[in-house]
């Protein structure tokens, strides 16, 4: 008896998990708004590297870090792929702005990392003041999880992020 075979386009298509394609929709919606608004009505199938840069400067300009960029070079890529060949999200010119904007940030500490919302210093001050204010159990339980976070045992930045009922 032959197992059902799936097409190759939904094996394929599997790859990019539901965030993904909605990440790389709206980045292919945003440079189709912008081939019709600001390039006078261009069709996204037929744009240029140059028209892809223009795309990704725009990001830059709206404040987005070079990830993000990067992730929408990707998504024109993907989207490129499926409607035109040669892509002009793959040449060089495209590429080199995405690698240019990272270095350029790298050289001139623009820090594109995520970092904690509180030093150590704050931090610790944040677990003085729970020592001071915190009775019982609670106190305890705040004191040892934040006192972890000197000890290694969790990252600070995780344990800030934790939502408490």
């Amino acid at each position: 008896r032959m197992a059902l075979v799936l097409p190759k386009q939904s094996i394929q298509d599997a790859y990019h998990g539901a965030s993904t394609r909605r990440t790389y929709s709206t980045y292919q919606g945003q440079f189709t708004q912008l081939c019709r608004d600001v390039k006078g009505g261009l069709n996204a199938v037929e744009a240029t590297a140059d028209d892809c840069t223009d795309f990704l400067h725009s990001l830059y300009a709206k404040g987005r870090k070079a990830r993000t960029i990067d992730s929408a070079k990707t998504a024109l890529i993907f989207f490129k792929d499926n409607c035109v060949a040669p892509n002009p999200a793959k040449e060089d010119s495209t590429k080199r702005y995405v690698v240019g904007l990272q270095k350029y940030n790298k050289i001139h500490n623009i820090d594109d990392e995520k970092k904690p919302p509180l030093t150590v210093f704050e931090l610790s001050a944040v677990i003085n003041r729970i020592g001071e204010n915190s009775s019982g159990v609670t106190g305890y339980m705040f004191r040892f999880l934040f006192s972890c976070c000197f000890v290694g045992c969790f990252r600070i930045g995780e344990m800030l992020a934790l939502r408490w009922n």
